[in-house]
C-alpha cells in the first residue's frame, strides 16, 4: 500500500508502486491512496501488466484470498491450507522479502504442477549468500507440515554439507538420514526422508 504525499508527483508514485509491488515484493495486489480518498487498486493476477481500477474502501483479506486463489486455480482446501500455512518461527532469522517471494512462488508452482496446471519441472536460480539453504527448508516445511507432499530428498556433494544442514536450517524437522554413494571416487549424495510428524 502506497499513499501520496505533497510534492511527490502522481507518475512517479505510480512507478514506484509498480516497481516494489510487482517487481520486488512479488505481490498480486497493490493500492495507492489518492489525497480525495480514492483506493486504486493494481491486480497483477492475471497479467504482467498491473490492471488497475477504482475502489471506494480496500478489500477484505479473505477476498483478496478468494480471488487469488480462483486466478491460481488453487481453490480446493489442501491448496488453500498450503498458501496459508505460516513459515516456520522458531529460527533466529525470519526470511526476508526477496526469500519469502521465492518461496511463495514455487509452493505456487508445485500445487500448480500436482494439479497438472504447470510443468512437473520447477528450478530456483538463487545465487551464493541469497539464503538458498533457508528457502529451501521453509519450502519444505510449509509443504510438508500443511500435507501437501509427502516424501522429500535433500541431495548434497559434500557430507559436511549434510551435517550443517541438518544442525541448522533443518533441524525443527528432526530428520532421519541415509546415505548413498556411486563408489569410492564418485560423488556422494545423501538423501534425507521427511516423516510425517503424526500429522
Amino acid at each position: 500500500m502506497q499513499t501520496i504525499h505533497v510534492g511527490k508527483a502522481h507518475e512517479e508514485v505510480l512507478r514506484r508502486l509498480k516497481e516494489y509491488a510487482h517487481n520486488r515484493l512479488a505481490v498480486r495486489f497493490a493500492y495507492l491512496l489518492d489525497n480525495d480518498g480514492t483506493v486504486h487498486e493494481f491486480d497483477c493476477t492475471a497479467s504482467e501488466e498491473p490492471i488497475h481500477t477504482a475502489l471506494t474502501q480496500l478489500p477484505s483479506r479473505k477476498a483478496l484470498f478468494n480471488r487469488c486463489v480462483e486466478e491460481l486455480g488453487l481453490t480446493d482446501r489442501a491448496s488453500r491450507e498450503a498458501l496459508q500455512y505460516p513459515c516456520e518461527q522458531q529460527s533466529r532469522h525470519k526470511p526476508c522479502y526477496y526469500q519469502e517471494a521465492t518461496i511463495n512462488r514455487a509452493i505456487i508452482a508445485v500445487l500448480q504442477a500436482k494439479r497438472g496446471l504447470h510443468r512437473p519441472r520447477i528450478l530456483l536460480k538463487l545465487a551464493t549468500g541469497t539464503g538458498r539453504t533457508k528457502i529451501a527448508f521453509q519450502l519444505v516445511w510449509k509443504l510438508k507440515r500443511s500435507r501437501a507432499i509427502r516424501n522429500v530428498f535433500y541431495l548434497t556433494d559434500r557430507g559436511w554439507l549434510l551435517n550443517q544442514t541438518r544442525d541448522n536450517e533443518f533441524a525443527p524437522l528432526a530428520m532421519p538420514m541415509s546415505a548413498s554413494w556411486r563408489g569410492k571416487d564418485q560423488p556422494r549424495y545423501h538423501l534425507r526422508h521427511l516423516p510425517d510428524h503424526g500429522r
